[in-house]
């Protein structure tokens, strides 16, 4: 998940930025387990409990048993290895140019030969390599999906063709995907199985990794009682409108590449009477299970999902139905209490997506969704047995958990108070007025070209609260918003929140415009003489404006993704003069 730290930036003008509760900068990974919480009766999914007779059915039957810890063992050559390690994804790449939905998102990654040994049983010539978008990418212990057949056809794991093993490293619980992805099997919900696995490499422990079930054949087979032949897709900053289809991935060979299944939820969405838009819905689109996906990411907090961030998410269509299903996917950031992407974890819903807002303007659906939210909390949120569950997973994954300075330790107390109150947080928000959106969903995602800037800034530290943050040291903002150019002189505040320092030049152009730029960062990185990046993400830098004589609110002009902050003055003690300056290209739009 992309971590965006000015969300309330606006502020800044107004006496300091809002404190907000943000997660981790570590994300999730984690074990599944049998809950003792009630199970619904099946939507859509099959009967976990009948026996499997494929043997790919019965491989991953035995794989993903909830108390399994697989051993996994690659031995690859040196030079792949290392060239596996640092192969990345650039988001500033991705997501350039105004056409950059124009077709599914993908990565640079490389299919390598290697040998595994799972469990004592050895295969060779299997390809591995390396997975993830952004958030969950790592040079020293990369998350990987591995292919028994890409070098060798028709090799297998005793039927089991594939494993997708996710690092943990934004989530050092090591408990919340599986945790997260049963409470959406108890909730009769399509999603995967995942376990422990305790992964290395060329002799290296890497530590714990989470086995999560691929969504292919097997995995469909297994959860549509043998209606493996439908339209998968994978939806990553993808959503049912126009616009947006492009970015749905084709997932399977039978899958419709025209995407005419997505096609089709779009235009009902178009219809305006609101009773034959839901009559349309309903004959391409499985609403029941659709309400209960929706209520269950609202339930975990997952924020960078469909609901909340259109992203991390696949739809399946099965052939018996011609009803598209969601599946739950990437949950590596829930049970947050968090702000971001325009959605809001502590709400009553999450409401950043194209069907999840109209199906909020129609007071029948918002209601259905308003039952079926209380339904899933009275049925499927036990907090007896999710507590239970955590002390399973974190005794079975204990042994095999490489040492990280407590910060599991942390993250479990977290997510225990997570579980404890998020059921008076949602009841409470439920006796609340119903929230209105109508701020209109994002259509900016992709970055366009908009100007320069570079801001100099000499200041004290901890004036982020300075009442007057106009008489606070000084700055010059120069720079261009094509086509005008700039040159101010104003103000400067600078100091630390939340483990994040904010440095901000702020001058007024006229009476009543405010320019104001911005850098924020993790506080480990500042120190005197320090050159740091700014990407986007973790070091994020930006221009707003604020016209006083229409309205107070800030508006984002330009953000860089690839510039410069350099520290040239700098104690981190109150009082204290800081001094230096942030450079580099603007850019409209963006997912943030």
């Amino acid at each position: 998940m992309w971590h965006r730290g000015w969300f309330a930036v606006g502020m800044l003008a107004c006496g300091g930025p809002a404190e907000e509760e943000s997660p981790s900068t570590s994300t999730e990974v984690l074990t599944p387990g049998e809950h003792t919480t009630p199970v619904l009766p099946t939507l859509t999914v099959s009967d976990t409990g009948t026996e499997a007779t494929d043997p790919s059915l019965a491989a991953a039957e035995a794989m993903y048993e909830p108390d399994h810890v697989v051993r996994i063992e690659f031995t690859l050559d040196e030079a792949d290895a290392l060239a596996l390690s640092q192969e990345t994804n650039e988001i500033f790449e991705l997501l350039q140019g105004a056409d950059c939905l124009a077709e599914p998102w993908s990565g640079p990654f490389t299919w390598y030969p290697a040998d595994i040994v799972v469990d004592g049983v050895a295969r060779t010539e299997v390809g591995v390599r390396k997975k993830g978008l952004i958030g969950s990418l790592s040079t020293e212990k990369p998350s990987l999906k591995v292919d028994f057949d890409t070098f060798v056809p028709e090799q297998s794991l005793d039927g089991l063709e594939r494993l997708t093993l996710n690092n943990s490293i934004s989530d050092p619980s090591l408990v919340k995907q599986c945790l997260g992805y049963q409470l959406f099997r108890d909730a009769g919900l399509a999603s995967p199985r995942c376990h422990f696995a305790s992964v290395a490499a060329n002799g290296d422990e890497l530590g714990v990794y989470v086995s999560v079930e691929p969504l292919k054949k097997t995995f469909l087979d297994w959860a549509f009682d043998g209606d493996d032949d439908g339209d998968l897709y994978e939806g990553t900053l993808s959503d049912v409108r126009e616009g947006w289809l492009n970015t749905f991935e084709a997932d399977t060979s039978d899958t419709d590449p025209t995407r005419a299944p997505m096609q089709a939820i779009a235009d009902a969405l178009l219809i305006a009477d609101d009773e034959a838009m839901l009559a349309q819905l309903e004959t391409v689109l499985d609403l029941d299970a659709f309400y209960r996906f929706w209520a269950m990411e609202v339930i975990v907090g997952h924020l960078d999902g469909y609901s909340g961030n259109t992203n991390n998410f696949y739809v399946y269509v099965p052939e018996s139905t011609g009803r598209a299903v969601f599946i739950p996917w990437g949950i590596d950031a829930i049970f947050y209490r968090f702000q971001g992407f325009g959605s809001d974890t502590t709400l009553v819903t999450l409401n950043n997506a194209a069907l999840t807002r109209r199906l909020w303007a129609v007071p029948s659906a918002q209601q259905r969704y308003r039952d079926t939210l209380v339904e899933l909390l009275d049925t499927v949120w036990d907090e007896d047995a999710l507590l239970a569950e955590i002390d399973r997973m974190e005794a079975l994954s204990g042994p095999i958990a490489l040492p990280d300075g407590g910060q599991r330790a942390a993250e479990l107390t977290a997510l225990r108070e997570f579980i404890s109150t998020r059921r008076g947080e949602l009841e409470a928000a439920l006796a609340e007025p119903s929230p209105s959106f109508d701020e209109p969903l994002r259509d900016d995602i992709c970055l366009v070209e908009a100007g320069t800037l570079r801001v100099d800034f000499d200041t004290t530290w901890g004036t982020l609260e300075s009442a007057d943050p106009l008489a606070e040291g000084s700055s010059t903002l120069v720079g261009s918003l094509d086509p005008a150019t700039f040159d101010l002189q104003g103000s400067a505040i600078a100091g630390e929140d939340s483990d994040y320092v904010a440095i901000a030049g702020l001058a007024l152009e006229t009476p009543t415009l405010l320019k104001y730029a911005i850098v924020q960062l993790p506080a480990w990185q500042v120190y005197e003489g320090a050159r740091i990046e700014l990407n986007g993400l973790d070091s994020v830098a930006l221009l707003a404006e604020i016209d006083f004589a229409v309205s107070e609110d800030a508006v984002i002009v330009g953000s860089i993704w690839d510039g410069e902050l350099v520290i040239d003055t700098y104690s981190g003690i109150d009082g204290t003069p800081v001094q230096g300056h942030f450079e580099g290209d603007l850019w409209s739009g963006g997912p943030f």
